[in-house]
């Protein structure tokens, strides 16, 4: 019977509280304010990887479609949740209840093409902005350009296309972006930019902001917490593997079409945003809060009254605390159940025994509790003096634990801590702070200190804990002298790093210079032979009696001729390698000549045709460091069509638009070594035979002091590079057919 009795009892305890746990998953829905994409992945991966179906949660997550106002659709209970922006805090009379801020900064900035006449907020006066709808959600960019003194009657402000093509064409000057995307778009196309972020101005703002309302969290309390908690882990788990959760975006939720690396790069910069040292994630604070509010009342938007905001910021520790008040009532209602039955008939034992027992067991655990913590804990009277301290207090003041009983407050302080000491004891509940502490030989060390005032068996009592950080300060100290010399050492590296860029283009000259002797050799073979030919031929033509003034004078124009080519040719090679760090508008087909004129002897005695197309380029930058950047290519070229002996060997130079493309039709470069080619001192040629460096150099001249690409590939018939030059470059093209130059 007694049996049976437990085990009814047990099944009734059980079933109550299974009815108050058990239910089936609740069916809520998610309004976000855009399209999907990386900004919202913590959604994404709460509901793939599980984390809302472990939560009893079915959540319908709905992608931003025209004409949608996700305040709206939250306020009027046809969606239960929303992703918004901080302008949510003008709307304080509409019952709204923030749950977490995404992102702690705002990824909102101002977006321009890299311009001369465009590189501070007061070069935009006059100057033509794209911006989004809803001027209360851009706030901090309109707060940026106030605070800068910035007149914004001079501007002229257009509605956003959302294309950044209306950048890239210069048919806005600037656009209001998102950091994550917009200029990934720019550097895809190698475009320069500049950004105007509000944050370096100090406006601050939040970023995407989870809510819903009062009215549904209060009457689902539970299910609200559940969502928060869920919703939190995803997050974490988002920015914690960044590339899986651009993948699972790319396969289940990319209608935008955007690339793995798009959203990756969105994933790392969102990070930045969202995770900040010291910041728990989603944390929404008052006084930021209130300082937003205070930019919004600058600008003029909304009527405000003040307003603490408190009621307008959800608690997961309130929901818990709800959740656990429930818990306990149904606790409660077992227990009375289960005394009720059992408990009339050992009450009275039960209660002596657990009444001795309590006592005993609260004093040993008290003994335990203060022994086992790393503070130092100290127990004072109203008076100050000490009443019991655990054994780390008395090793930090370096008393015997039993020697501390009896001693002062005012004895444990040093001099210059005593007044601010004797204030904070007045706070009941005091915070920690920072104070000089004396240990008993008179050495005085750094603590942090806290206080709590209690009463323990009808006494008052001053319960203090203590954290030497001594040790930290000095820490601290010596880390902020590494910071100061962090600068110079980062100097001396850049330094050493320009000496080895140096080093390295010298090499390449030399090993240039090099081939261009060889080139020299070439051209001066074949005079020299006339030369010596005619002088050779002298004697026979004067013992023929053939030498009279008319043959003297055709003897002197003919050599004079031969001679003035030779030093033509060296001229050319001075000029060639003259060090010229001066920008200078040049032509590109004038520089292929040049080239091609000290390539001829060499192009000529291996049979090789070099053709030149297209129309001619203007460009502005170092002329004679494009012409070493052409000489290495071609000699490149040259070297792989002897090698391989290929059949009818040829040279060809595209010029396009805005490039230069030279292609042979020696079969390619491995493509086992082809992501290698422009490494410096990588080279393919037997020892002694090349340094490696032409590529690499060449890239360095291209990309570094042009600005522009330097790329390689195969095609059908051989390998092909391809020099792109920048825009800003490019001064015009030449508007005349250019007829094929061959050697």
């Amino acid at each position: 019977m007694k049996l049976k009795l437990h085990f009814a009892l047990a099944m009734l305890l059980l079933w109550g509280w299974s009815s108050a746990h058990a239910f089936n998953p609740d069916h809520i829905s998610l309004q976000l304010q855009w399209k999907h994409q990386f900004q919202f992945a913590g959604y994404y991966v709460a509901r793939e990887l599980g984390f809302y179906k472990e939560a009893g949660l079915d959540v319908d997550i709905r992608e931003y479609r025209p004409g949608i106002d996700v305040l709206e659709d939250v306020v009027n209970g046809r969606s239960d949740f929303g992703s918004g922006r901080v302008s949510l805090i003008l709307h304080s009379d509409r019952g709204i209840l923030m749950m977490a801020a995404i992102y702690q900064s705002s990824p909102f900035v101002l977006l321009s093409k890299r311009r001369d006449n465009l590189k501070t907020l007061h070069d935009i006066a006059g100057k033509k902005l794209m911006l989004s709808d809803s001027l209360a959600d851009i706030a901090s960019i309109f707060a940026m350009l106030k605070a800068e003194g910035i007149d914004t009657e001079t501007m002229h402000f257009l509605p956003h296309s959302l294309d950044i093509k209306d950048l890239i064409d210069d048919k806005v000057d600037l656009i209001s972006a998102y950091i994550s995307n917009e200029p990934y778009l720019l550097q895809e196309r190698h475009i320069p930019y500049t950004v105007f972020d509000p944050r370096d101005y100090g406006f601050d703002f939040y970023g995407d902001i989870l809510f819903t309302t009062k009215r549904f969290a209060e009457k689902y309390p539970d299910v609200t917490r559940r969502f928060y908690e869920a919703t939190l882990k995803g997050w974490a788990y988002a920015f914690a593997h960044i590339p899986e959760t651009a993948k699972l975006i790319r396969r289940k939720y990319n209608t935008q079409h955007k690339s793995l690396q798009a959203l990756i790069y969105e994933g790392e910069t969102l990070k930045k945003l969202a995770l900040l040292p010291d910041v728990p994630f989603g944390k929404i604070d008052n006084v930021r809060l209130w300082e937003i509010e205070n930019s919004y009342r600058l600008l003029g938007f909304g009527q405000f009254k003040k307003n603490d905001f408190d009621d307008m910021i959800y608690s997961g520790n309130k929901a818990d605390a709800e959740r656990l008040v429930i818990e306990r009532k149904w606790i409660v209602l077992m227990a009375m159940m289960l005394l009720f039955v059992i408990g009339l008939l050992i009450l009275n034992w039960y209660l002596s025994l657990r009444e001795n027992r309590l006592l005993q067991s609260s004093l040993e655990r008290f003994e335990l509790l203060i022994e086992s913590t790393i503070e130092g804990i100290l127990i004072f009277d109203e008076e100050g003096v000490c009443l019991r301290a655990n054994s780390v207090a008395g090793t930090l003041f370096r008393y015997r634990q039993e020697a501390m009983r009896g001693v002062a407050v005012t004895a444990l302080l040093c001099p210059e801590s005593v007044e601010i000491v004797k204030r904070r004891m007045q706070v009941p509940n005091q915070e920690p702070y920072e104070v000089k502490l004396r240990r008993r030989d008179g050495t005085c060390f750094t603590a942090i200190v806290r206080g709590r005032d209690m009463v323990w068996e009808n006494q008052r009592i001053r319960v203090s804990t203590v954290i030497d950080i001594s040790e930290m300060k000095a820490l601290q100290k010596k880390l902020q002298s590494l910071n100061e010399n962090l600068e110079t050492k980062v100097a001396e590296q850049v330094e050493d790093i320009r000496q080895r860029d140096q080093m390295l283009l010298h090499q390449s000259k030399l090993a240039s210079m090099g081939e261009m002797i060889g080139a020299i050799a070439h051209q001066w073979r074949q005079p020299l032979n006339a030369l010596n030919i005619n002088i050779q031929n002298l004697d026979d033509d004067y013992a023929e009696g053939l030498i009279d003034a008319d043959f003297i004078d055709r003897f002197i124009a003919k050599n004079r001729e031969i001679i003035t080519y030779m030093s033509k040719t060296i001229d050319d090679f001075r000029n060639f390698f003259r060090i010229d760090k001066t920008k200078e508008s040049f032509s590109i087909k004038e520089a292929i000549e040049t080239t091609m004129a000290l390539q001829h002897a060499q192009l000529l005695k291996r049979d090789i045709t070099l053709s030149v197309e297209g129309e001619d380029i203007f460009v502005t930058g170092y002329r004679h460091e494009f012409l070493q950047v052409l000489l290495n290519l071609i000699n490149n070229a040259v070297d792989q069509l002897h090698k391989k002996s290929v059949q009818n060997p040829k040279i060809t130079i595209r010029l396009k638009e805005d490039a230069l493309i030279l292609e042979d039709n020696a079969g390619g470069i491995d493509p086992k070594i082809i992501d290698r080619i422009f490494e410096p001192y990588f080279t393919t040629k037997a020892q002694g035979e090349g340094t490696g460096l032409g590529l690499y150099i060449a890239k360095v001249i291209i990309e570094k002091n042009l600005g522009g690409r330097l790329e390689a590939r195969n095609n059908i018939r051989g390998a092909l590079f391809e020099i792109t030059f920048p825009k800003e470059a490019i001064i015009y093209l030449k508007q005349r057919a250019a007829p094929a130059l061959e050697s």
